[in-house]
């Protein structure tokens, strides 16, 4: 059984595992994306958010998963949009 964690908790030791790695994935795998499933501290490395998602399920990795952009403040990057740009005509 795995123990519950919180959206913050993942976050928190997503980072701290990250960080423990990064010289090297920056070194080697800038920009790819990275999922670490921080019960066991294991990852997967992908070219896409999917593609590493799915390694992680397919490698026996069970989570929860954060995941990372490799060198990247972000994953992905959230984009403000104008009211104006959803009204109906």
């Amino acid at each position: 059984m795995s123990a519950a964690f919180s959206p913050r908790e993942v976050v928190a030791r997503g980072r701290k595992i990250y960080d423990r790695h990064r010289d090297s994935l920056e070194r080697e795998h800038l920009g790819e994306f990275l999922v670490i499933d921080i019960s066991t501290e294991k990852f997967c490395l992908g070219t896409s958010a999917q593609e590493a998602y799915e390694k992680a399920h397919d490698g026996s990795l069970t989570g929860p998963f954060h995941l990372v952009r490799i060198g990247a403040r972000a994953a992905f990057r959230a984009r403000r949009s104008n009211a104006e740009d959803r009204r109906l005509l």
